[in-house]
């Protein structure tokens, strides 16, 4: 009846009841943005809860009428040139979503709930494939530039909930260090754009790093354990190839990180004592 979807370059280190929970409400403030009135929240409303969830602070009740999915949208004055460029906002249909959300608003589509009911019922499947045939035939948005974005920005301009920024932190490293420190964390962490976490001289953000190392490496050392045992039984020129490559450069930043690596192809790949 209702799902959370997340990229796969998503790390998430909390519970994410909050986010399902909440009820699906059209309104016609962006969450964070300038023209949002900023609300202080009560201790009292959450006490019930436990200190873990004190973060996650009752806000003012939402009325409106409901929607069928849940994105978390941004203001940035960089995002009207992205538009202008990506978007034809000479037609009319194009020219609706856009003024919906704001000349310089735009969604990310790493993280969003869907009403699943409403959606079956409203029959967006069907919709999405007509849209995306029209797009061939008749330029709307850039398939190339933005992806699964241009559906979600045009289909669903009249049923879109808009969520708190702090489900989608990411880039813009101002805000999102902000929200750090008012304790309006989720545990969701997004490694998209030029800030990704798995680069350390590109992460703005200084707990992404970390988040990242913390959660990935063991998780990727078995990933490449598997890859380099694969790799092993492959012919000469598979193993010579551009993927064996990237060895060198994962076991210098693995060993920076003190965790002992050794790659050995001869003998199957990868091996390492667990960390600590």
């Amino acid at each position: 009846e209702k799902f959370i979807y997340l990229d796969n370059d998503i790390i998430v280190t909390a519970d994410l009841y909050h986010l399902f929970a909440q009820k699906l409400i059209r309104t016609d403030t962006i969450p964070g943005s300038a023209e949002e009135k900023p609300h202080t929240p009560s201790v009292e409303n959450t006490r019930h809860l436990g200190k873990q969830y004190q973060h996650l602070q009752k806000a003012p009740k939402v009325v409106g009428p409901p929607a069928t999915v849940g994105f978390v949208y941004e203001t940035h004055p960089g995002y009207k040139d992205y538009l202008h460029a990506h978007f034809n906002l000479s037609h009319p249909f194009v020219r609706k979503a856009v003024d919906r959300a704001g000349p310089d608003a735009f969604l990310n589509g790493g993280v969003f709930v869907v009403d699943a009911v409403r959606w079956r019922q409203k029959k967006f499947t069907q919709m999405v494939e007509i849209l995306l045939l029209e797009n061939q035939v008749r330029y709307l948005y850039s398939n190339s530039a933005v992806g699964d974005q241009g559906p979600f920005l045009l289909l669903f301009q009249d049923e879109t909930a808009y969520l708190h920024p702090k489900y989608n932190m990411r880039r813009l490293p101002k805000k999102t260090i902000n929200m750090l420190n008012d304790g309006q964390t989720t545990g969701i962490v997004h490694f998209a754009g030029t800030t990704r976490g798995d680069a350390e001289h590109l992460c703005r953000e200084p707990l992404k790093y970390p988040i990242f190392l913390n959660a990935a490496v063991p998780l990727y050392l078995s990933i490449a354990h598997s890859f380099a045992t694969k790799l092993a039984k492959c012919p000469l020129r598979i193993q010579n190839s551009s993927c064996a490559s990237a060895v060198p450069i994962v076991k210098a930043e693995l060993s920076r990180q003190r965790l002992e690596v050794r790659y050995n192809p001869g003998v199957g790949g990868f091996s390492w004592p667990p960390p600590i």
